[in-house]
């Protein structure tokens, strides 16, 4: 009984140990299943980082920049390093090519970041040495250069890198004058080119007139052509829009006149050659006879051959002077052996007789010549005619009739020059101011007396003085009239906030309808401001049809002016831009004063802006105050 009480006791001992075998077993067995399942997980993580990581290295590789990105770089190139997983070498190499692409623009952006300050600083200098020269030519030349050189170090600096904000710093306002005296360069190239247009305009007018000439002026047409060739050369370049109207005329003209000298050169060779050969033959003709003593039969054949001499025409520059050399010389030698048998004096009593005719003639003829070829020819008259032998008993009346000839010519002259001598003076005293002094009337009476200046004759040398005169005395009355004109804009400029106050409140009483208030202030040199008043008052009190328009427009207008006062006052200290064609105009009136140049149209100056203020009218009362002040500001700013 007890033996089989054991054998179940055992047994199910014997079934709990199993149990917890198999029991431990199966934990073992989890275990190992969690331990692989948490390595494949790591694995995952891993290759996901190194995906990623190598996704961002590429994004790096193509950055443009990668200085401002650099600890980005190092933070993926450190997580790459990082990567403990086995990964194919596609993605190795991938990678290492990467890396290799960022180290080695981030290394040449920090090289090109480190040379920035000194590449600046150096251009710095190369700008100060340019700006201390006169001559703006070398800047323009290497302006785009320069440009490019300061964008390439200001794109690889760093930010906050102390020697690129010095450079620039020093670099900024260089740039900028050198700059405005670039501008003003061109202003002045521009204006030269102006100069060049309206000069070539004058030739190609003038060849025009010349493409009518005769055949027989065309050998002082080709001198001409020659010189104005020259001229065009010499002016240089006109503005690129006119060159397509000058040019053509200029080629055209050139080439027409060209073409009929060319012509008339080639059929004056051909006649000059059958020239020559008459020549020839009459230069043997005579030389055959020139020692005959048959004086009277050989006399009429060498005047008939001279005869023939200059119907033959000629024979040329070179050729012609050496035939009719030959010519005379055997003509003289005829004839000096002929006229030994005269009376040595009665031949030259009559050859001197009808020279001094001769000049006596030319001497009358004076008048009819321009005035400079009149006095030079004169005086080579003069001297020509005292220089010849007497001339017998008609001595007396050719010396009267020559010196009657010159006194009259001289005297016309000196009463030409007296005329216009006192014209001078008539001018120059119209240019002395009146008492009391109107400035307007003034200037009207200077642009009349200055129109009749242009007017007259050119000055002789001897009158250049009256021309510094007259100038001297135009500038004097300007000076007189701004003078004038300055001192009372002043007094209008103190005046003009009192009564610009003055009739606001007037305009405000009536909007209130409250009564005008008395006219205690002189709005004489303000007439709108005076005119609003009297409005006001003929309508009781009551604002007139359109004035709360006026109001409107007269605020903008003021705001406007006020507004480019400031902008002129923000742009700097700048010099106000030079009125280039109207220094040109003065500069060459004598030559194209009537010209149009195409300037444009100056900003206006301070004073001009102050002016204009002055007129504007009454503003809108509600704004007055700060308008005012600002108005003060501007018009205590322009004394």
């Amino acid at each position: 009984m007890a033996e089989n009480q054991m054998e179940p006791e055992a047994a199910e001992v014997e079934s709990r140990s199993a149990l917890e075998e198999w029991r431990a077993t199966l934990c073992a067995d989890l275990a190992t299943v969690e331990k692989e399942q948490q390595a494949r997980e790591d694995r995952e993580r891993s290759i996901a980082g190194a995906s990623a990581a190598l996704a961002a290295l590429e994004t790096l590789a193509a950055q443009a920049q990668l200085l401002p990105k650099q600890a980005e770089f190092f933070r993926v190139r450190d997580e790459w390093a990082a990567v403990d997983v086995a990964l194919p070498e596609e993605y190795k190499a991938k990678a290492a090519g990467f890396l290799a692409v960022c180290e080695d623009k981030l290394a040449r952006e920090q090289a090109a970041a480190e040379a920035a300050g000194p590449a600046l600083e150096a251009l710095a200098g190369e700008l100060e040495t340019l700006a201390a020269l006169e001559d703006i030519e070398p800047f323009r030349k290497q302006r785009q250069d320069w440009e490019k050189r300061r964008d390439a170090a200001l794109a690889a600096a760093v930010a906050g890198d102390e020697r690129v904000a010095a450079a620039t710093a020093r670099i900024r306002p260089l740039w900028k004058s050198l700059n405005a005296r670039l501008s003003r360069h061109y202003q002045e190239l521009d204006l030269a080119r102006w100069e060049s247009y309206t000069l070539k305009l004058d030739l190609v007018r003038e060849l025009e007139a010349m493409s009518g000439a005769a055949d027989s002026e065309l050998a002082a047409v080709a001198r001409r052509l020659r010189e104005i060739r020259q001229q065009w050369r010499d002016l240089g370049a006109v503005p690129h829009e006119k060159h397509h109207e000058l040019g053509p005329r200029y080629y055209a003209l050139t080439t027409g006149l060209q073409h009929r000298v060319t012509g008339y050169y080639k059929d004056l060779r051909s006649s000059q050659s059958a020239a020559e050969k008459i020549k020839q033959s009459l230069c043997e003709a005579v030389e055959a006879v020139a020692d005959s003593t048959e004086w009277n039969a050989t006399a009429e054949k060498i005047k008939a051959w001279q005869a023939e001499w200059k119907p033959a025409g000629n024979a040329g520059r070179h050729m012609d002077p050496v035939l009719y050399a030959r010519f005379r010389t055997a003509c003289d030698r005829f004839f000096n052996a002929r006229s030994a048998h005269w009376q040595a004096r009665r031949e030259q009593v009559g050859a001197a007789l009808a020279g001094k005719t001769e000049l006596c003639v030319a001497a009358e003829a004076l008048g009819s010549l321009p005035r400079e070829e009149a006095v030079a020819r004169a005086r080579e008259l003069r001297s020509r005619f005292q220089a010849m032998p007497r001339g017998g008993k008609a001595e007396a009346g050719v010396n009267n009739r020559f010196n009657a000839a010159m006194d009259v010519f001289f005297g016309g002259l000196r009463a030409a020059d007296t005329a216009a001598r006192d014209r001078y003076q008539e001018l120059i005293r119209a240019l002395t101011p009146e008492t009391p002094f109107d400035p307007a009337a003034a200037e009207a009476r200077l642009r009349e007396v200055r129109a009749a200046w242009a007017e007259l004759p050119p000055l002789r040398r001897e009158d250049r003085n009256w021309e510094s005169r007259f100038r001297s005395a135009g500038a004097a009355l300007e000076k007189r009239i701004e003078s004038v004109r300055g001192r009372r804009m002043e007094a209008q400029s103190d005046l003009f906030p009192e009564a610009m106050r003055f009739v606001v409140a007037c305009v405000a009483a009536a909007r209130r309808g409250e009564p005008v208030p008395e006219v205690t202030i002189d709005l004489t040199a303000f007439s709108k401001l005076g005119a609003a008043v009297t409005d006001l008052v003929a309508e009781g009190g009551k604002l007139p049809d359109g004035m709360d328009r006026a109001l409107v427009r007269n605020t903008r207008e003021f705001k406007a002016l006020l507004d480019e006062w400031d902008q002129q006052q923000a742009a700097g200290s700048a010099a106000a831009p030079r009125d280039l064609a109207a220094e040109l105009t003065m500069a060459i009136a004598g030559n194209f004063a009537a010209a149009d140049f195409g300037a444009e149209k100056p900003r206006r100056t301070p004073a001009e802006i102050r002016r204009k203020l002055l007129t504007v009218g009454v503003i809108e009362p509600e704004e007055a105050d700060g308008l005012l002040a600002r108005a003060e500001a501007l018009l205590n700013s322009i004394r």
